[in-house]
């Protein structure tokens, strides 16, 4: 091989080949690119360098411009992508394991990618286990992965990296950061902002938190200060990524980022976004069973919302707190909280709202064993859910019914209910609530041995009765 051209002349070559997006991302990032080639041509053996590219996209312009470099020189450029591999712990013999199928008499450059799946994006969070690895092994890399190596991580990985694996982080010889083109990071807040949060736990919801994550490396880049412009917006990303993380049922990791989120604003204070922030927090606290820390939360968020005069908030915090004391079984102080909810619902004339408050009203009235005003109650939040075309929150009302029913032993209508309640889930690709009405059924199967309703349930399961057979007996056996 003749000996390579000097990066620049390279990186001018690639650009003028390159398609627009790469030519856009090169010019953005020329000099990065220069460098990172120099660090190529000069690497030998064992030489750690980390690649600094937060958004997914920009990662596989990259890699083909590289390529496109390296085509013409004794390099070979071998690319392992782990981001499959969530659970992953010793990355080093999982490279040495596909080293194996690599045959090459070029010098082989190694670029990791995907590790931030098992190593985390969050700047909170456990020890990652690949890292505990990384760092405890560090030396045996010498003789087992005698190559350059380049990782290719977003901003707030690699900032894991070093935090967590110091030692390895010390004997990285390179660190290039691309930056992201102004026009993708302002198309990525136009749509993080435009799309509505997803109410169910799925492939969306997931998506959208990725690409919230996306965002905020821009906008709080690891080491910097945000700047005063981008204050509230680094905030509402991490409100928006706080809400998305309660809906995947993960309080915990939700916490961290509203906590996040009332501190970044302390910086601009904004009364109603800490007041938004305050109540999804009191959310959090609610999901990880710490009471008092919940009603010490939603009521500070309430008197912001009172002094904001924004009744319908103070409606839903009102709610809030009757949902923790049903929660610890405080049923008369649950009904009054969610009797001036439903009163503060009513003078504004917000119907849509009153229907969460008489479901939670049914849920009071039937834990007293008030049977006909729970009906009642559930009835009036059904015929509102219809009436404003609400479907899926239609089907939580209908698995109440069927809970209320099974309580006064009318199985019947219990099976009536329920099945309605699945059909709905099912249809919304809503795995948790799905499960729940299916070992609800399978509850009254029990009671019944109704033939009728194995079937209905494998109909809206896309299943066969054998296999609702056999998993009701399981539910069965665990009960």
């Amino acid at each position: 091989m003749a000996e390579p051209e000097a990066a620049d002349v390279r990186v001018e070559r690639v650009g003028q080949a390159a398609q627009p997006d790469t030519r856009l991302f090169l010019e953005q990032n020329r000099q990065e690119f220069a460098e990172l080639l120099t660090f190529i041509d000069f690497a030998e053996g064992l030489t750690i360098g980390f690649i600094e590219v937060n958004q997914e996209p920009n990662k596989a312009l990259l890699i083909g411009a590289l390529r496109t470099a390296l085509a013409d020189t004794d390099s070979r450029l071998e690319v392992m992508n782990f981001s499959q591999e969530q659970d992953l712990r010793r990355l080093k013999d999982a490279i040495v394991q596909r080293l194996k199928n690599v045959k090459t008499d070029r010098k082989l450059v190694l670029v990791v990618q995907g590790l931030e799946a098992t190593i985390g994006t969050d700047g909170v969070g456990a020890y990652p286990p690949v890292l505990q690895d990384l760092n405890f092994i560090r030396d045996a890399y010498r003789q087992s992965v005698p190559h350059p190596l380049l990782f290719v991580l977003p901003d707030y990985a690699i900032t894991r990296v070093s935090r967590y694996a110091p030692d390895f982080w010390a004997w990285s010889s390179g660190l290039f950061r691309f930056k992201t083109a102004v026009q993708t990071v302002e198309k990525l807040k136009a749509e993080s902002f435009e799309q509505p949060s997803s109410r169910i736990a799925s492939s969306d919801n997931q998506a959208q938190i990725d690409q919230l994550k996306g965002l905020l490396m821009e906008v709080n880049p690891s080491g910097k200060q945000i700047t005063p412009k981008d204050v509230l917006l680094c905030s509402e990303i991490y409100y928006k990524l706080g809400s998305a993380y309660l809906t995947q049922q993960r309080p915990e990791k939700a916490r961290d980022y509203l906590l996040e989120g009332l501190k970044v604003l302390e910086a601009q204070p904004d009364a109603a976004l800490r007041q938004s922030l305050r109540r999804k927090l009191g959310n959090a606290y609610q999901q990880t069973r710490q009471f008092e820390a919940a009603v010490s939360t939603y009521k500070l968020a309430l008197a912001e919302a009172r002094s904001l005069e924004s009744s319908t908030n103070a409606s839903r915090l009102l709610s809030d707190l009757g949902d923790v004391a049903l929660a610890q079984r405080q049923f008369e102080e649950a009904r009054a909280f969610y009797q001036q909810s439903l009163t503060l619902d009513e003078a504004h004339d917000d119907r849509y709202s009153q229907a969460s408050t008489y479901h939670n009203l049914g849920i009071v009235a039937q834990e007293l064993r008030e049977f006909e005003q729970a009906r009642a109650y559930y009835q009036q939040a059904l015929d509102i859910k219809i009436e404003f075309g609400d479907r899926y929150s239609q089907a939580s009302t209908y698995g109440q019914l069927g809970l209320l029913a099974e309580a006064q032993e009318d199985y019947a209508q219990a099976q009536q209910h329920l099945i309605q309640a699945l059909k709905i889930f099912v249809e919304f690709n809503d795995t948790h609530s799905t499960e729940i009405t299916f070992q609800n059924l399978s509850r009254i199967h029990q009671a019944t041995q109704d033939a009728s309703l194995l079937t209905e349930v494998a109909q809206c399961l896309n299943s066969t009765v054998e296999e609702v057979t056999q998993l009701f007996k399981q539910f069965g056996e665990s009960a």
